[in-house]
């Protein structure tokens, strides 16, 4: 693991750990950042449902339900979260879009990285969910 435990199991960071990650970040170019919990599941989660809003948009998924059963059965996401996009619209797609912009900001040379597809900024624009989005969508299928 990432973290050292004393005998009552509370855990501490390894500091051997910290050379590894200092020279992560200087391979990735990222700034040090202070992150709370939540922010640390939002960093890593939110740009995994814009990408899955992007499959949505691109045709690639028949419809979102689709990919929070995937999520659940393959990535093993919390199935009483409902799967990634169903816990992602407990957002909401304005806050998502804020969220990803704020974190673009945060590390501007992977911005691209953040960046609200397309899918979201209307869902997030008409106030409508992730699993209905406005009618506008390019899906093929």
């Amino acid at each position: 693991g990432f973290s050292l435990y004393a005998p009552r199991r509370k855990a501490s960071p390894d500091p051997d750990l910290q050379g590894f990650l200092s020279a992560a970040r200087q391979v990735a170019k990222l700034p040090p950042i202070r992150l709370s919990p939540e922010a640390i599941v939002e960093f890593v989660f939110f740009p995994v449902v814009n990408e899955g809003c992007r499959v949505c948009d691109e045709g690639i998924v028949d419809k979102v339900a689709d990919l929070d059963i995937a999520t659940v059965l393959s990535m093993g996401f919390p199935a009483y979260r409902g799967g990634l996009m169903h816990w992602g619209d407990t957002y909401g797609a304005k806050y998502l879009v804020k969220r990803l912009n704020q974190f673009a900001a945060m590390v501007p040379q992977h911005a691209g990285f953040f960046k609200p597809c397309d899918y979201m900024l209307r869902c997030a624009r008409t106030g409508a969910s992730l699993a209905s989005p406005p009618p506008s969508s390019k899906a093929k299928l």
